[in-house]
């Protein structure tokens, strides 16, 4: 296999080959380096070139006008001052060289010395990378050389931590995901990854002795750099950068307890399988460990969820951090504090983040609950924190200086790879021509799925960054985050925004209710079978493998919620008018909001999605029938019922 500099000197040579100039003046700007090989392999292949390197006392440069040279390339060194005018030059600098490197793996533009082409999609996701990193010439070379199979295993040469998840066939926005987190880690956090990873507890677990001193020597060596993001993989780095809750870390604080111990212990204390309040056990998790103190059992015993026919009073406020399905379900167990009075406007915000962003919630004079939710601070509701990547945990903000507080799970990442469905330009205006009779109620439909994209699919990028070149431009897929962890917090999302998911459901409905038998329909059977199927299609998101999940804003599902969301509503506004306690028993409660009139299967011709059947489960799968049997992959994703 060809090394780096064989690899560039073919493509040099081949850039002044298909230079069209006659006489050739070819400048090479930024790789100077490679003069030497260059000229060697000319001196035998070209031997009527003339090929020279800018140095002092010399006017190469000056050679441009000589009649007798044919073909003149120059190697430019940047410690030379220019004397004379290059214009007459064909310049290629380090960055334009890159470029015609990239260019150079498509098949059929393919260049003798690199391993192997790359498709019109790998060639996509190259792209991305390159912006995000932006090499050197020499080291895109020793990546390229490296090989596809290796793309995860040599991004250390390219500056981001060692990636052994990283495929060029996962798909493009699971590979931008995986990316930014990399990018995240190891250039915008590097300097707090070196500090957490060598002085913290945790990280110095996660890291080991060698590679802290390795830490400790890119400190005052950053050669060495490298190293570290070849020996740290990127899973290791973000558990680095996102240190154990305080509970995990005062158990990793006692010999012998691992982190993975630590969490594990949490949340089986947390789901009841460590059991339930007055016979709670935690011998099990512990065999062959030290015996955790008398105090932290304590702690943890109040994290578990309490028997149903538990008489106990309900636990105080302040150390009440038992997990919700979702975030009104928190709200529930705040009104039934006996020693809180619910109020009619409160604040949530997170624990487990540095930021300061309040939500507020109000319930008004007409007796509706209404929630102010930027883009931003959704965000901040649902991205992962300090607790871990499967929970949020939330505290609602009580005069005076009082918090009351719960955690909410979720299955982090699970959706990276699934791309929603918004459906493309050329559907919408197929269903608005299969009769004009009722363009006007598609069109309706249309503006409000873009509008609904903007809530459940942000564009966080943008957000963050505020510059407007980030925004995508006309003609060009929109730069976009993966599918997000928004969909865990749909219930506020509902109403902060209810009338837009109201009048979704409403245009989707009117739409699928159109009269679909129109005889002149008759000649239009292909096209009004595609609306249809587009229509069931919304709310949706796929994967390469033909997996498909559901979202809590599909119309089927859309419909359920919508009517759980507003007698939760009305338990709220009850409470707060009659100044009472709400009465109920939390196990009680998860039973009536159990899915049990939502549809549990859509057929799609001869296959249909049907629901995921364990607790908990809130996704569909693509299923194949098989003599009135079914199998699947069950995805879960949205609010846990």
């Amino acid at each position: 296999m060809a090394d780096v500099n064989s690899l560039l000197v073919t493509l040099l040579l081949e850039l002044v080959e298909k230079t069209p100039d006659t006489p050739k003046r070819v400048l090479f700007k930024g790789v100077s380096d490679l003069y030497e090989d260059f000229r060697q392999r000319a001196a035998v292949e070209f031997p009527d070139w003339t090929v020279r390197v800018t140095q002092a006392g010399a006017d190469v440069v000056g050679e441009r006008n000589d009649p007798s040279i044919v073909i003149l390339v120059v190697f430019y060194r940047d410690e030379v001052r220019e004397r004379e005018s290059l214009n007459a030059f064909r310049l290629f600098t380090e960055d334009e060289i890159a470029k015609e490197l990239i260019a150079r793996l498509a098949p059929e533009k393919l260049l003798s010395d690199l391993p192997e082409s790359y498709s019109r999609e790998e060639r996509d996701r190259l792209d991305f990378l390159l912006e995000l990193v932006y090499p050197s010439l020499r080291s895109l070379a020793e990546f390229l050389l490296a090989g596809k199979a290796a793309v995860g295993l040599s991004l250390p040469r390219l500056g981001l931590f060692r990636d052994p998840n990283l495929r060029l066939g996962l798909p493009l926005r699971q590979w931008g995901a995986q990316l930014r987190d990399n990018h995240q880690a190891a250039v915008l956090r590097w300097r707090d990854f070196l500090d957490k990873g060598a002085n913290t507890k945790a990280g110095r677990a996660i890291i080991g002795d060698t590679r802290v001193q390795l830490l400790r020597e890119v400190e005052i060596d950053p050669v060495r750099r490298t190293d570290v993001l070849t020996q740290v993989t990127l899973n290791e780095a973000l558990s680095v950068l996102n240190p154990p809750s305080r509970l995990v870390e005062r158990i990793m604080a006692i010999d012998d307890y691992s982190r993975d111990k630590a969490e594990e212990i949490v949340r089986a204390t947390r789901t009841g399988e460590a059991g339930f309040g007055g016979h709670f056990d935690l011998s099990k998790l512990t065999t062959g460990l030290p015996l955790l103190p008398e105090a932290l059992q304590n702690e943890l015993a109040r994290l578990a969820p309490q028997d149903k026919d538990d008489d106990e009073p309900p636990p105080d406020p302040e150390t009440d951090l038992r997990r919700v399905g979702f975030c009104l379900e928190g709200l529930l167990r705040l009104a039934r504090q006996e020693q809180i009075a619910f109020p009619r406007q409160l604040k949530l915000h997170r624990t487990d983040n540095d930021s300061n962003t309040c939500v507020t919630l109000t319930i008004g004079d007409d007796n509706r609950l209404s929630i102010t939710l930027t883009a931003e601070s959704a965000r901040v509701l649902s991205m992962p924190g300090a607790s871990g990547m499967g929970e949020l945990q939330y505290a609602i903000l009580l005069p005076p200086d009082k918090e009351f507080r719960f955690t909410l799970g979720m299955l982090p990442r699970w959706l990276e790879s699934f791309a929603e469905d918004w459906l493309d330009e050329d559907y919408w205006a197929q269903a608005e021509q299969l009769n004009p009779d009722y363009a006007s109620q598609w069109r309706a439909l249309r503006d409000r799925v873009a509008a609904l994209r903007d809530v459940v699919d942000p564009d966080w990028k943008r957000e963050l960054t505020d510059e407007p070149e980030s925004a995508a431009k006309p003609g060009e897929p929109e730069n976009r985050e993966p599918n997000n962890p928004i969909y865990a917090i749909f219930d506020l999302l509902y109403f902060a925004h209810r009338d837009l998911f109201d009048g979704f459901l409403d245009a989707w409905l009117t739409v699928a209710t159109l009269p679909w038998r129109d005889t002149r329909l008759a000649q239009k059977q292909g096209e009004w079978r595609a609306a249809v199927d587009g229509l069931l299609r919304l709310g949706t998101a796929q994967f390469s493998d033909g997996q498909t999940v559901i979202f809590p804003f599909h119309p089927l599902r859309l419909a359920w919620y919508r009517e759980v969301f507003r007698q939760i509503e009305t338990w709220l506004v009850q409470t707060v008018r009659e100044g009472k306690p709400l009465v109920f028993e939390p196990g009680v409660l998860a039973d009536q909001l159990r899915p049990v009139d939502r549809p549990r299967a859509i057929f799609d011709g001869k296959e249909r999605l049907l629901e995921a059947a364990g607790e908990g489960g809130n996704g569909f799968a693509r299923q194949s029938i098989v003599r009135g049997r079914s199998w699947s992959n069950s995805v879960p994703c949205g609010l846990s019922a």
